[in-house]
């Protein structure tokens, strides 16, 4: 009977996967275009040109990648196709400059040019809802605009995309590695429609100024942001960050679900940074009904924020992904007495509701030295069991302690899928956690990064010897001082098979791309 049902699954997959493939070829409603001087020879097998595009007339979704093109006739009309698309609800731009020693006026008249031909065909986009726009100024030495004049001019061009925007754009996305004098930036941020639910400016610094803007847009649902890094090229006179007010901002945002917070020192600053005595003041501000809750300190070298750990209470206790990168609680919930290790404080606040947990703690030297930052089974039995995915970055787990790990991830994570583990274990470490694995029914990815370069045979034996009795593991990468060794077994390809569901199947869509 089982047979019977698995050969009815068998052929019914395939006749999906067929008609699937059969609709997205007549009908996409998702395309890649790419256009550049590295595509023209590809022109001849379209020679309608862009005209082409015309005959994609249920397009949903765009993703734009102009790489080095710089035929700004070639570009209007790209555009100008694009916004005729009366579905098209969702907009990926990629400004590409590879140039290999760019002269820095050439590289920002072609930027500029490019966005003010965006800039005029934007209202056209009636139903656009949501644009990611990625300007990317590759190889440059110096990724900042590096003159007051230079800034002034794009923060001009901000105002007037901004000013532009279709009216009804809930999502916005601007990933550009510029920086704008604050009063450009500020003016950009407060032309943006107020109907916006989901706005990243993570790679835009903003300061107390904008908090005040920040806070109309009541119908934001997720939120990334940059807090707070002035250069004195564009801001003479810095003020203090006040993150006080940076929590008010946030808590007056009465539907936000998601935020994602980059704490930036700024080290030309005359201030002092003050996050270890104030880390609690944002915190306690934050929304009571928060889902996802990223916070990164962007500090150098090994520096942590170690703020008391009672100010991890005020953590939203409705938490379904938490991320902190390099903040560890330095003392414990109720008292000043240091932590035998800062796990212990997490462990008290995590929400019972968490499916993914990041933790990136840069104190790899105390690691190395003690137990005060390693991570043990008594830890793990602390986390939530609703726990899907772990990230650990640095979280020591040492060759004595990594059997009782590994049995702690089977018996105390009975919903755990992904495991990614960077700088945290060496290679005897990783053969005893592996050997562990066998009797794992949940974990289907698992990435380890080595912070050494060793010999990786015996690794490899110790994943097939895994594999001989775990059924579920479908992906294992192992990583050595940064290059990538993707593990290839056809015990992992016999995995995937038998665990592919219909489901996955139906998530999993292939997207033509056309070369202009």
């Amino acid at each position: 009977m089982n047979k019977l049902v698995a050969t009815l699954c068998s052929l019914l997959l395939s006749t999906t996967i067929a008609c699937a493939s059969d609709d997205q070829e007549q009908r996409p409603t998702h395309l890649k275009i790419i256009a550049g001087k590295k595509n023209n020879d590809k022109l001849s097998e379209m020679p309608e040109g862009i005209e082409y595009l015309s005959q994609f007339t249920t397009l949903t979704a765009v993703d734009v990648d102009t790489e080095d093109l710089e035929d700004l006739e070639k570009i209007q009309s790209l555009f100008s196709m694009l916004s005729k698309h009366t579905n098209l609800h969702d907009l990926k731009i990629e400004f590409n400059i590879p140039l290999l020693n760019p002269k820095s006026s050439d590289v920002d008249e072609i930027l500029l040019e490019k966005l003010e031909q965006l800039a005029l065909a934007l209202p056209n986009f009636s139903s656009l809802l949501a644009l990611d726009m990625n300007l990317n100024m590759i190889n440059r030495l110096n990724t900042t605009i590096n003159t007051v004049s230079e800034s002034v001019r794009f923060g001009k061009m901000a105002k007037v995309l901004a000013s532009n925007l279709p009216p009804k754009l809930e999502k916005l996305s601007l990933g550009w590695n510029l920086s704008f004098p604050t009063k450009h930036l500020q003016s950009m941020i407060s032309d943006l429609p107020f109907t916006l639910r989901k706005l990243n400016l993570r790679h835009h610094c903003v300061d107390n100024s904008m908090l005040e803007i920040l806070s109309q847009f009541t119908n934001l649902e997720a939120l990334e942001l940059r807090y707070f890094e002035q250069r004195k090229i564009l801001n003479p006179e810095p003020t203090k960050p006040n993150y006080t007010m940076l929590g008010s901002t946030i808590f007056s945002l009465p539907n936000l679900q998601e935020l994602s917070l980059h704490l930036d020192p700024n080290r030309e600053s005359p201030f002092p940074y003050p996050l270890y005595s104030n880390f609690k003041e944002l915190t306690e501000k934050l929304p009571r009904d928060l889902k996802r809750l990223k916070i990164y300190y962007h500090a150098v070298l090994n520096e942590c924020l170690t703020p008391d750990g009672s100010a991890f209470l005020a953590l939203p206790g409705k938490l379904e992904v938490l991320s902190l990168n390099s903040i560890l609680p330095k003392h414990n919930i109720n008292n000043s007495e240091p932590l035998e290790s800062p796990f212990d404080a997490l462990t008290q606040v995590l929400s019972p509701n968490l499916r993914e947990l990041a933790i990136k703690n840069p104190l790899s030297h105390i690691c190395l030295q003690g137990e005060r930052s390693n991570l043990n089974d008594y830890l793990i039995s602390k986390f939530p069991t609703s726990l899907q995915k772990l990230t650990l970055h640095a979280c020591w787990i040492t060759k004595s302690r990594a059997s009782a790990v590994g049995k702690a991830l089977n018996n105390y994570l009975p919903n755990l899928e992904t495991l990614l583990l960077s700088d945290s274990l060496l290679m005897d470490s990783a053969q005893i956690l592996i050997k562990e694995m066998r009797s794992n029914t949940t974990l289907t990815k698992l990435d380890i990064k080595f912070p050494t370069r060793e010999d990786i045979t015996p690794l490899i034996d110790e994943v097939k010897n895994c594999l001989e009795e775990n059924l579920t593991l479908q992906m294992v990468t192992f990583s050595l001082l940064g290059e990538q060794i993707p593990v290839s077994l056809v015990q992992l390809e016999r995995n995937r098979k038998r665990n592919q569901t219909l489901t996955r199947l139906a998530d999993h869509q292939v997207y033509p791309t056309v070369f202009l």
